[in-house]
């Protein structure tokens, strides 16, 4: 199987349900192959972070976007900077979701600030949005790796 062959593969293991109060929300198919499986572990920070909405659709939203850059002719490094990228929303209102979701997305506020640094533009904000950058990356190269451990080599 090629690399967009395994994106494919894992991208149509995300369906979209609806909730008993009509809210919608993206996770996995029941009976994924175990590497997905594994993978979306590795993603939600090897179950430190119960399964969450969050999660999900970033993920199904990543591997998405690896699919179409990979597809198009971008390496795979490339590929996952861009997802990444494109995962930190633009709403203020939309960080401080991903901050409340959990009370662990502090810590990769922390983290983030600590690597990169206090935002000299953004202030809070954008150290959220930082934070968001480390987990989406977390997710992103999760989602790579065991595409990658599942394909053929090129």
């Amino acid at each position: 199987m090629t690399l967009i062959e395994t994106l494919d593969q894992f991208a149509a293991q995300f369906q979209r349900k609806t909730r008993d109060n009509g809210t919608e929300f993206i996770c996995p198919q029941d009976g994924a192959p175990e590497w997905i499986s594994d993978a979306m572990f590795a993603a939600h920070d090897n179950g430190e972070i119960m399964p969450n909405d969050w999660t999900y659709r970033i993920a199904a939203d990543i591997v998405c976007q690896l699919c179409s850059d990979v597809r198009y002719g971008l390496d795979i490094a490339d590929a996952v900077d861009r997802a990444v990228d494109a995962a930190i929303p633009c709403y203020n209102a939309d960080r401080t979701d991903w901050l409340a979701s959990h009370l662990s997305r502090g810590f990769y506020v922390d983290d983030a600030v600590a690597e990169y640094g206090w935002p000299q533009d953004g202030g809070i904000y954008q150290a959220i949005a930082y934070g968001i950058q480390l987990e989406a990356r977390m997710i992103a190269d999760a989602i790579a790796a065991a595409c990658l451990a599942h394909c053929e080599p090129a």
